[in-house]
């Protein structure tokens, strides 16, 4: 009973767990001779198109000029530093206008679109870092050149948007394009160099969705 107990709790704790976790603990309970109805009763999993961000991080110092002041303490807890941040608002002629300003914060100007510098990191930690953005609410994607629909002449970068401010209706199309699977470019086409799961495409949309 004691077993029972511990797994019942574990599965308590593990609310917002994905299926695939949750069924990892499920013949734990069997072979421990608990059953699975009882820990299942115990179990509500919120369906998902509730799903929401959840991570919180200090208010601080902004990081960056041109950063939405939750952006900059999210991607200060990620661990992105100012060097690393290669534009906020701006005009460069590959941006199209995306990075223009979206509006004002604690009376200092936005954007929600950032880029930020890949130099020096490997193509899996490239992929760790697009899945820590998307657990702290921002739609990313990795501009790999030659690759998802950028221009083989254009820099590397990853490209994020932050969805928990109001932002111009370009950038609205980026967060759909995210919640779909797409390159967040005007060619709308399916991104294939990393994908996030169905849970926190629905989340950053969630939060693109109290501003928009």
């Amino acid at each position: 009973m004691a077993a029972c107990l511990v797994l019942a709790q574990a599965m308590q704790c593990a609310q917002a767990m994905n299926a695939r976790a949750r069924s990892l603990l499920l013949p734990l309970a069997f072979f421990a001779g608990c059953g699975t109805d009882p820990l299942d009763e115990e179990i509500e999993v919120s369906p998902l198109e509730d799903r929401e961000i959840t991570a919180a991080c200090p208010n601080k110092a902004l990081l960056k000029w041109g950063l939405h002041p939750e952006a900059s303490d999210r991607l200060r807890c990620i661990g992105i530093t100012a060097d690393q941040i290669s534009q906020t608002i701006g005009s460069a002629a590959a941006s199209a206008g995306y990075h223009a300003q979206d509006g004002t914060a604690s009376g200092q100007p936005y954007t929600a679109a950032i880029d930020i510098r890949t130099a020096g990191r490997t193509e899996s930690q490239i992929r760790t870092l697009l899945s820590s953005l998307g657990a702290y609410g921002f739609a990313a994607w990795y501009r790999k050149p030659g690759s998802d629909g950028w221009p083989a002449s254009e820099a590397p970068h990853i490209h994020a948007v932050y969805a928990g401010c109001a932002m111009k209706s370009a950038l609205d199309g980026q967060v759909s394009d995210y919640r779909n699977g797409l390159n967040g470019l005007a060619s709308h086409t399916r991104y294939t160099f990393w994908s996030a799961s169905a849970e926190t495409k629905t989340a950053v949309y969630n939060l693109w969705n109290r501003f928009n």
